[in-house]
């Protein structure tokens, strides 16, 4: 961020990063989500469903995701960043095992990712 980009990432398949986490189920939606988001908005990202982010405070409000609370803003902020020329950079990031039920917990289903693609 000291260096001129607006959004930094984590990706959990840039390598030589990997994740332990991902089912078939969830690696399928990931890779689907991404190829979507990549080919829409011209993203280039290798993980446009990965949660760990940093960004400057104004982009909330210049991108307008302040007024979409309820969808999933690391979605719009990776579509919506690339659609207004936002420098940004990926790193790579090892995903670990969570505790608990492995898996995502934070699957929308294809009609939550329709609905959020919808706003983008």
């Amino acid at each position: 961020m000291k260096v001129g980009y607006d959004i930094a990432k984590a990706s959990r398949y840039l390598p030589p990063a990997t994740s332990q986490e991902d089912d078939f189920a969830s690696k399928l939606v990931n890779r689907w989500g991404t190829k979507h988001i990549n080919f829409i908005f011209a993203a280039r990202v290798t993980d446009a469903l990965g949660m760990y982010k940093a960004f400057k405070k104004e982009h909330l409000y210049k991108l307008e995701i302040n007024q979409h609370k309820n969808e999933h803003s690391e979605h719009l902020l990776i579509a919506r960043g690339a659609r207004y020329g936002l420098k940004k950079i990926e790193i790579s990031s090892r995903d670990s095992r969570r505790m608990g039920r492995p898996g995502s917990r934070a699957h929308l289903g294809i009609l939550g990712i329709y609905k959020t693609c919808a706003v983008m």
